[in-house]
């Protein structure tokens, strides 16, 4: 599965080496199909969000660049949708569905690897690997059943950093 999101943080350097860092990612995705054999359509959707607490040690790297390596604690949140459109009722595969999906909450950790280098002034590339593992919860009113399980993923990201603000230097 693959969503397409963003990703807001912010990271205090407690020394120059140690960061940091509070961060919360909200992203979704969805997939359209047609069935020419029964006459139908439809599509899945699905919204996800998570906030992350975690401590990286940062390593210059080249000129302006840094890499991190780093864990912290998480806890996100998934839902889902199924909406179909069958146009011969009482024909195989031809029901209409407008289904809510169960709500699935999820805590647990995280370790990822990184690195930035400056484009521009305060921009910055920036690409990160990071696999959790997580214990999950969901609850399906619709059928009144709940799940429980461990679970992990593993999340690639490339994408552009901007510095909104800088911290102050120190002029002692």
């Amino acid at each position: 599965r693959a969503d397409v999101g963003a990703r807001g943080s912010i990271d205090w350097l407690l020394t120059p080496r140690w960061a940091l860092g509070l961060s919360a990612h909200f992203g979704g995705g969805w997939l359209d199909w047609s069935d020419p054999i029964y006459n139908t359509a439809g599509k899945v959707e699905d919204t996800a969000w998570d906030t992350r607490l975690g401590v990286d040690r940062v390593m210059s790297v080249g000129a302006g660049g840094i890499a991190f390596i780093g864990a912290g604690i998480e806890y996100g949140e998934a839902h889902s949708w199924v909406h179909s459109l069958g146009t011969l009722p009482g024909s195989p595969g031809s029901q209409d569905l407008d289904y809510e999906g169960p709500r699935c909450f999820r805590t647990g950790g995280y370790a990822r690897l990184g690195a930035m280098t400056p484009v521009r002034r305060r921009l910055a590339l920036c690409a990160q690997l990071s696999e959790s593992f997580y214990g999950a919860h969901a609850v399906d009113p619709r059928f009144g059943t709940t799940f429980n399980w461990l679970g992990r993923s593993l999340e690639v990201s490339m994408g552009l950093r901007f510095e909104i603000a800088r911290g102050r230097a120190n002029t002692e």
